[in-house]
C-alpha cells in the first residue's frame, strides 16, 4: 500500500514538473511573439492605416467597432498561428487555461499584455496615439511614448528614451 502512495505521489510530482515546464515554454514563446519584429510591424501597419478614423472625443463611432474587431482578429490569428507552429496539438483554449493556472508575475504580465489587445479603451488610446504621431513603448514595466517613425519599434534605441518621467 505504501508503494502505491509513493508511485501516485511521484507521478503527481512529475506531472507538476511537466506542467511547470509547459507553462515556461508557453510563456517564453508568447513573450518572444509579442516582441518579434514581424508582430510589431503587423500592429504598426494596422494602426497607421486605421488611426485617422479615430477622434479624441467621448463619443465612439460605429466604425470603431468594426476596426477593433478586425484588429483583435488579426492579433489573435497571428498569435494562434505562432503557437500552433510550436505546439501542434495544443488549442488556444488550452494555452489560456495553462496561463490562468500559472499564477506568477511573468505569467501575469503576459496575460495583461494579451488582455490589453482585447480592451477597447486600450485600443482606442493606441489608435489616437498613432494619430498624434507617437507610439507607446512598453519596456521592463515602464511605458513611454516616442515619435512614430518608419522604422520598426524593435530598431528604436530604448536606452536613449527618457522613460524616467513616464
Amino acid at each position: 500500500k505504501n508503494e502505491e502512495v509513493l508511485v501516485a505521489s511521484s507521478q503527481s510530482k512529475m506531472s507538476e514538473g511537466e506542467d511547470k515546464h509547459e507553462l515556461d515554454e508557453i510563456v517564453g514563446l508568447l513573450e518572444s511573439i509579442l516582441v518579434e519584429d514581424s508582430f510589431l510591424q503587423l500592429q504598426n501597419d494596422f494602426c497607421k492605416s486605421h488611426c485617422d478614423e479615430f477622434d479624441d472625443t467621448g463619443e465612439n463611432k460605429l466604425v470603431y467597432t468594426d476596426i477593433f474587431s478586425e484588429y483583435t482578429h488579426m492579433i489573435e490569428s497571428y498569435i494562434k498561428q505562432k503557437l500552433e507552429q510550436r505546439f501542434q496539438n495544443v488549442s488556444v483554449d488550452e494555452v489560456a487555461s495553462v496561463l490562468m493556472q500559472g499564477g506568477n508575475e511573468v505569467t501575469s504580465d503576459v496575460l495583461d499584455m494579451l488582455f490589453s489587445f482585447t480592451d477597447f479603451e486600450e485600443f482606442k488610446g493606441l489608435m489616437l496615439s498613432y494619430k498624434r504621431e507617437e507610439v507607446w513603448v512598453h519596456f521592463e514595466g515602464i511605458t513611454t511614448s516616442v515619435p512614430r517613425t518608419s522604422a520598426p519599434l524593435a530598431e528604436l534605441d530604448i536606452a536613449s528614451l527618457d522613460i524616467g518621467n513616464a
